[in-house]
Order: C-alpha cells, then structure tokens, then sequence
C-alpha cells in the first residue's frame, strides 16, 4: 500500500523524540541511500549503495553480510549480475573446504549447508577469504555438506 510521505513529520514537540522518528523514516524513505551501510542492520535491510557515483547497487542485508542484489543501477537498465550463486559440494567429511568460486571479488557471502540433516546451517569455526577466487572453511569437527558462495 502507498503511503504519503512528510520528512517534516513529526513536527518538533519533543526534539528528543522527534529527531529520532524523523531520521528513521527519511532512511526508509531514502531506502537507506549513502555511502556507507547502515549501522546495526538486520535482515532483511536494503540499502542503495551509493559510494561508486558510476554504479550505485541495491543491497540486502542477509547471512550477516550485505548481498548486492541490483548491480549497475547507472548504467540503463539494472541487473543483478553482481549476485551470483556457486555451490560447492563436500562429500567427504574435512576439517578444511577449500572453495574455488570465480568470482573474482572478495565481497562473498559463504552459507554452509549439512547434508544428513536438510536445511541445517553448520557454522564454521573460521572462513578465509584466500584471495578473490577462493575461500577456505575451517571446521572445529570434520564436516560433509555444501557451501554456497554468493557474491
């Protein structure tokens, strides 16, 4: 549903109260524009990333990380090339996932999946991003599964 918007609402009746609100809602309004991502996010957030003047990018919070999901918004029609999904399998149970993506960027978001029970994370004990087409999952216990890469 559409709704009217007045950045001037709420009116200053308590500056302690009022600023805040009116901050709150220019950022959805704005969907969060700037520079820099929004602080303390949650999933789910959007923001339009506006640091490169020649290729602003949609974003969304997810995984704990901000996954661009419009690329090339500048440029004509957006598209959502920057988000891109490999899925790597690990049948044998390892300590160490060494993951090739090819992605060629270091702004990845990993995701580890279990094989034996479906759609249980497994939380890695570190991620490394070894250099921008490769990262490596380190398990405190050998673990089979997935990981899935996005970036």
């Amino acid at each position: 549903m559409s709704q009217g918007f007045r950045s001037s609402k709420p009116a200053y009746l308590d500056p302690l109260q009022s600023q805040p609100i009116r901050d709150n809602f220019n950022s959805l309004a704005t969907c969060n524009q700037g520079a820099t991502a929004p602080s303390n996010p949650e999933t789910g957030w959007l923001w339009l990333d506006t640091s490169n003047p020649l290729n602003y990018r949609l974003r969304m919070y997810l995984f704990g990380a901000w996954v661009t999901i419009l690329n090339s918004l500048m440029s004509g029609f957006p598209s959502t090339g920057g988000a891109t999904k490999v899925v790597h399998g690990q049948a044998i149970a390892g300590l160490t996932w060494l993951v090739v993506h090819n992605l060629d960027t270091a702004n990845v978001t990993v995701t580890c999946w279990d094989d034996l029970i479906p759609a249980q994370v497994i939380i890695p004990n570190e991620i490394t991003y070894v250099d921008s087409n490769t990262v490596q999952i380190d398990f405190l216990v050998a673990q089979a599964g997935k990981a899935i890469v996005i970036g």
